[in-house]
């Protein structure tokens, strides 16, 4: 982690690393309504693709490597903020962790 100018640092208010505040399940609500959409999205682009056009080209498997790279990510995102305390204010995360 990139240090903390003491002068930013004096400005905080007190840590609470018992019972911080956090944002709570928004994160988890969002991503999953948004992976959703995404599942829809590229399904439908990949069966019009196969069933229409009879043809499934190089731009086509691309857009199915940046979805699975993409469901990695926000998952890795997900764990990130319920195991290492993305959720919390800079503040309420103990140094060293």
């Amino acid at each position: 982690m990139r240090e903390v100018p003491l002068s930013v640092a004096v400005n905080w208010p007190m840590p609470n690393y018992d019972n911080p505040d956090t944002r709570g399940g928004a994160l988890l609500g969002i991503n999953i309504a948004l992976i959703i959409l995404v599942t829809l999205a590229v399904g439908t682009r990949v069966w019009a693709r196969l069933s229409i056009k009879k043809w499934f080209g190089l731009d086509d498997a691309m857009i199915v490597l940046a979805y699975l790279f993409t469901i990695g990510l926000t998952a890795v995102v997900l764990l990130a903020n319920r195991n290492f305390g993305w959720n919390r204010h800079i503040w309420d995360v103990k140094p060293g962790m």
